[in-house]
């Protein structure tokens, strides 16, 4: 028996899609979808090498801009995990945009430190902070 290579097939996902417009709850089966489209996602090239703490937050967040769209979808449209990828993809990068300016702070901060400690030449009083800072600027 050879096994179905997609995950998430246009037609499964429309179908619960139809359901969730009947009764307005999403099941546990569209939600599955979901999940899965968010987690392959965050295998593409793009986010690829974030850490895993990291990959969490891109999906969770991912997930709770999906089940919001989730009532904006059109059953009329015939591909719905193009849809939601898409919606999924950008929430990964309105995160990461929000991830960089953080770290571009941090860094901002650590060569600011970094200069101050070099102008008063107090840079051997801890050698390992300096160590860290230096890793963090570059």
């Amino acid at each position: 028996m050879e096994k179905n290579k997609q995950y998430c097939t246009n037609k499964n996902l429309l179908a619960e899609l139809v359901k969730f417009k009947e009764n307005g709850n999403i099941s546990n089966e569209l939600g599955k979808m979901f999940m899965d489209i968010a987690i392959k996602l965050t295998g593409h090239s793009y986010f690829r090498n974030y850490a895993y703490h990291t990959k969490e937050d891109l999906v969770g967040y991912a997930l709770e801009k999906m089940v919001k769209s989730v009532e904006n979808y059109n059953l009329e449209k015939t591909k719905p995990f193009a849809y939601f990828t898409q919606v999924a993809f950008n929430a990964f990068l309105y995160q990461c945009k929000g991830y960089y300016k953080q770290i571009n702070i941090k860094r901002k901060i650590a060569e600011n430190y970094f200069s101050k400690i070099q102008s008063e030449h107090m840079i051997n009083i801890n050698g390992i902070i300096t160590e860290h800072l230096k890793e963090m600027i570059g």
